[in-house]
């Protein structure tokens, strides 16, 4: 981020960022800037190797966010974009930096910072588990009324599935209201303006 802030201070029309193991292949910068002159504002490759405009590092500007996940953010920003395919070559020497422990830790930055889906998961759990202790309730007092049950087994099993579902369900609701303040604190631009038309210059172009 540092990097292409930098470029964007310069005032650079295009900047490539790539990784620094140097696998991937760097004959595909051609390929990328053909996609840009074309009109493509953000070209793709594999991980961050990929090409962004000075109108692309504008927009990205405006996220202001310290955990950024770029991986995510750069296609919401909604620019046409391309993509460059090519053959990355297998790592010549030393080992990657990025083990296990850290690929998960990415796909968990991945999901917590563009979705608040986990403690909406909670929320249903939350919902099944009261929806099971009604069905247990049921079951106990059928078991009640036909003499099937131990003494004290229905009332604790009701109570233990009742008590828990609702527990889970304050968290889940608890967390929907964190999750919504999680997303506004990230202060993220609500959107991107790509071009102004100029409308009197339209109509004079249509006349």
């Amino acid at each position: 981020m540092c990097a292409l802030m930098y470029a964007r201070r310069k005032g650079f029309g295009a900047t490539i960022s790539i990784d620094a193991d140097l696998q991937d292949d760097v004959d595909a910068m051609d390929d990328m800037m053909q996609q840009h002159r074309q009109g493509c504002e953000v070209v793709y490759n594999a991980a961050d190797y990929r090409m962004m405009s000075a109108a692309a590092l504008d927009a990205l500007a405006e996220y202001q966010e310290v955990n950024l996940f770029l991986r995510g953010i750069v296609p919401s920003l909604g620019f046409k974009t391309g993509e460059v395919y090519y053959e990355r070559a297998e790592r010549i020497a030393g080992e990657s930096k990025y083990p296990l422990s850290k690929m998960i830790g990415l796909a968990v930055d991945g999901v917590t910072s563009f979705s608040i889906k986990p403690m909406q998961i909670i929320t249903v759990v939350g919902l099944f588990a009261m929806l099971f202790a009604l069905v247990m309730l049921i079951y106990t007092l059928v078991s009640v009324a036909t003499g099937h049950a131990v003494a004290g087994w229905g009332s604790l099993m009701v109570s233990i599935w009742l008590v828990g579902g609702f527990l889970i369900l304050a968290v889940g609701i608890t967390g929907e209201y964190v999750g919504k303040a999680y997303l506004e604190s990230k202060h993220r631009p609500r959107y991107i303006v790509e071009e102004e038309l100029d409308e009197e210059a339209e109509l004079a172009a249509s006349d």
